[in-house]
């Protein structure tokens, strides 16, 4: 071999390892730290990682009585005063609300349904921004613990369970995955429904004091977001999915005087039979 020609395979193979060693930090520690000073200053108060929905033994009394509405049925304290379907600003119907009680001051509980939504179109969210289908992501999402995404729900199930500090950072392929799910939840964090401000036994929610879970019935999925109120009352914000079509979801706003009625109501929700 020529000398010169050797010295010009030793300059492409020292290329060719600066172009690796470039191309793994760009994915793994430089991904990591853009991820770290864009994207998680969104979680003032800490990422939330949904648990597992521990009351699932809380029995539904007797005495409740079904509802039905937007697609599912519930029991709740019987004689509420139901309203809806509610007209958004445009004219659309789109929620229903139910009370014990037309004077505020005197409200044990109220509950906020809302209409079937998608947060954005699926072919949006999942096949072409950010990409859940390609290699690096599918296999990164595999050494996460999921499955390649094929629906709104699987998605956002691995956005709302993953915990970011379980992504091995040397790992490109974990990087690039952990890196588009959290992108996805920042999107994700000011898409809240709240009826919080109702007077009287229902005011002065504490922020420091909120639970996230995932709670599966077999025909609907849910994660709710548990919060107490300074006086003893609770409030369950519900983001619920059917399996008949995981790419749409609800949610429903609880809030009453009594924590224990609130997980009664979340315990007997269903979709309902066609």
């Amino acid at each position: 071999m020529k000398k010169g020609t050797k010295k010009a395979l030793i300059a492409l193979a020292v290329v060719a390892v600066l172009g690796s060693v470039g191309w793994y930090l760009s994915q793994t520690f430089v991904r990591w730290k853009l991820m770290e000073h864009y994207l998680m200053p969104t979680f003032i108060d800490g990422v939330n990682v949904a648990e597992d929905y521990p009351y699932t033994d809380v029995e539904v009394p007797e005495e409740f009585e079904e509802y039905s509405m937007n697609g599912i049925v519930f029991k709740a304290p019987a004689g509420l005063s139901v309203k809806g379907p509610l007209e958004d600003s445009e004219g659309y119907e789109y929620s229903w609300y139910l009370t014990d009680n037309e004077d505020k001051s005197k409200r044990e509980l109220s509950i906020l349904i809302s209409g079937w939504t998608t947060y954005f179109n699926k072919d949006s969210l999942i096949n072409k921004h950010p990409g859940f289908h390609d290699l690096l992501t599918v296999r990164g999402m595999k050494k996460l613990g999921y499955e390649e995404p094929q629906n709104s729900f699987d998605l956002i199930y691995a956005v709302n369970t993953f915990d970011p500090k379980e992504c091995n950072k040397f790992s490109p392929s974990e990087v690039i995955a952990t890196s588009k799910l959290m992108l996805i939840k920042t999107v994700l964090v000011p898409t809240k429904v709240s009826i919080n401000g109702i007077s009287g036994p229902l005011k002065d929610f504490d922020d420091d004091d909120r639970k996230y879970y995932y709670f599966d019935n077999g025909t609907a999925k849910s994660f709710v977001d548990e919060g107490a109120t300074s006086e003893g009352g609770s409030q369950l914000i519900i983001e619920l999915y059917s399996m008949k079509d995981p790419d749409n979801n609800l949610d429903i706003a609880i809030a009453c005087s009594d924590p224990e009625v609130g997980k009664q109501i979340l315990n007997s929700i269903n979709i309902a039979e066609e």
